[in-house]
């Protein structure tokens, strides 16, 4: 937090903390429904091949991607739809808005 004239004003370095958890929960929410392996097929993917955790897709998206077309073929969107119903009314804003439309 930065204190501005006595107010406490959320800094940019917890906005972002706060959107990389709201993505993350929204993506093991989305796997988790999708089917039964999917969390830790992808889960796995993203450590293996590339060193990130779910947390990390929010500035990864591309990453995210590849890893759910890999592991699940044109199937992958229906995932990203999971993830934007997940994601409620933080899916319009600015920043999540341009993570989802790198993951499509």
């Amino acid at each position: 937090m930065i204190s501005i004239s006595g107010s406490k004003v959320p800094s940019m370095a917890s906005k972002n903390n706060v959107r990389e958890a709201i993505v993350s929960y929204a993506i093991e929410k989305a796997l988790i429904e999708y089917g039964n392996s999917a969390l830790e097929e992808v889960y796995y993917k993203l450590y293996q091949e590339y060193a990130l955790y779910f947390v990390d897709c929010y500035h990864n998206p591309e990453i995210l991607r590849r890893a759910l077309l890999e592991t699940f073929g044109d199937s992958y969107i229906k995932i990203v739809e999971l993830v934007k119903t997940h994601l409620g009314e933080y899916a319009m804003q600015e920043h999540i808005r341009k993570f989802l439309k790198t993951l499509e």
